[in-house]
């Protein structure tokens, strides 16, 4: 405010020049703040949900976490390209079974080529192994073995194995769909939602 100004208590209008200097300004900040924001919202954009939800059947190995017909689900996050595959860039892990919050540490996770059986296993710092695969042909959705995790849904079995043996009860001991998507994204909870329904049409189809 010059001087001016403050002598009759109000503020004189600016010299053009500095008018469209003070606009520039604006713009210039609204434009940095605006590419700021885009920037947050990429990088929260690379970001991935994986959740899963299944039941065990009554043929599964019992352990802390799996329980013969037993529910269970599990969410993780995990960047969309993962820098090597077992992965130990997993977080906010968090597993129930029965409703019951399991106190774990999820070490790594390890995506599987589909003639492999695709999906992944859930490697926990106790030595046991949560296999998530197909077990009718043993050919399964390949999610992330390249290191670029797939956004979808998926339904497919799921067992209960150790470090040091083979798989307990290879075939038919559980069921699973897992649904990944950007955690940016309302839509992760339908995809979840729709891989329940999954779920379901998968178990009367069996019984």
């Amino acid at each position: 405010m010059t001087r001016l100004a403050r002598a009759f208590g109000k503020t004189l209008p600016l010299p053009v020049d500095a008018e469209r200097a003070h606009w520039a300004t604006a713009v210039r900040s609204l434009v940095l703040a605006g590419m700021a924001a885009s920037a947050i919202a990429a990088a929260r954009a690379e970001e991935l949900i994986v959740a899963g939800s299944g039941i065990f059947g009554a043929s599964v190995a019992a352990s802390d976490y799996t329980g013969a017909d037993d529910t269970y689900v599990f969410s993780f996050e995990l960047p969309n390209a993962i820098t090597a595959n077992p992965t130990t860039e997993a977080s906010h892990f968090v597993y129930d079974l029965n409703g019951v919050p399991v106190t774990t540490t999820l070490s790594s996770v390890r995506f599987y080529p589909d003639m492999q059986g695709g999906l992944f296993d859930l490697n926990f710092a106790d030595g046991q192994v949560l296999t998530f695969f197909e077990a009718d042909s043993l050919i399964g959705p390949d999610i992330g073995s390249d290191l670029m995790i797939q956004i979808g849904s998926n339904a497919a079995d799921a067992t209960l194995q150790d470090a040091y043996s083979n798989i307990a009860g290879y075939y038919g001991t559980g069921l699973v769909t897992v649904a990944i998507a950007p955690i940016s994204e309302p839509a992760s909870l339908g995809l979840l939602g729709a891989g329940f329904i999954a779920l379901a049409c998968r178990r009367r189809t069996r019984a």
